[in-house]
């Protein structure tokens, strides 16, 4: 798996991975191939686990709930709302498992022991060292809240891949494919808005 060779070259004990799951979007709220995918997935998990020789990587997969609006059962609000869920149980916020009543053992492990998160999509590359460089990065005191609360979020360099560039909007807003998209892509609309 790609989260077992990314935590393969990272030895620094105080990272570890987690996996986090959604079902895809059904008609029903359980499907029948659902606990065959929880099933293997909490094996891969522990093998990862006993490779490793300690607890190094935990998952944490979230129910179906039902978005009227698309009449459809699916992850409450996708990756966002799963990362919601992960940082109340990483925080400790009461019933915050819940959110994870599918596979919710490892809540209890990951409650209050972070305070960071580096969210990995399947296409990232991320080397040794990257994740204490970030991490360095958001501790920094010019990048916390100047109020004491909320949170520092930094959006590392992204390229885009030549076969994400499928049509004239595309190119239009993120460039061309295969090249460094920063000296020649446009603003970001919400970041300009927001400040």
């Amino acid at each position: 798996a790609q989260i077992e060779a990314l935590g393969c070259l990272e030895s620094d004990e105080n990272i570890q991975y987690l996996l986090l799951g959604d079902f895809s979007d059904g008609p029903h709220a359980h499907q029948k191939e659902d606990d065959g995918i929880v099933a293997s997935t909490r094996a891969m998990i522990q093998g990862m686990n006993a490779r490793a020789g300690w607890d190094k990587y935990a998952y944490l997969h979230r129910p179906r709930t039902f978005l009227k609006a698309d009449n459809r059962w699916m992850g409450f609000d996708r990756k966002r709302g799963a990362l919601m869920a992960l940082n109340r149980v990483l925080m400790g916020v009461e019933g915050a498992e819940s959110a994870f009543e599918v596979v919710g053992s490892a809540c209890e492990r990951l409650k209050g022991r972070f305070a960071f998160v580096v969210t990995l999509d399947a296409d990232t590359r991320l080397l040794p060292g990257t994740v204490q460089k970030l991490i360095g990065t958001l501790a920094h005191p010019l990048n916390r809240p100047s109020d004491g609360r909320g949170y520092a979020v930094l959006q590392p360099q992204m390229e885009l891949m030549p076969s994400a560039c499928v049509n004239a909007f595309v190119r239009l807003f993120a460039g061309s494919g295969g090249v460094n998209t920063y000296p020649v892509s446009v603003s970001n609309f919400w970041q300009d808005l927001t400040g």
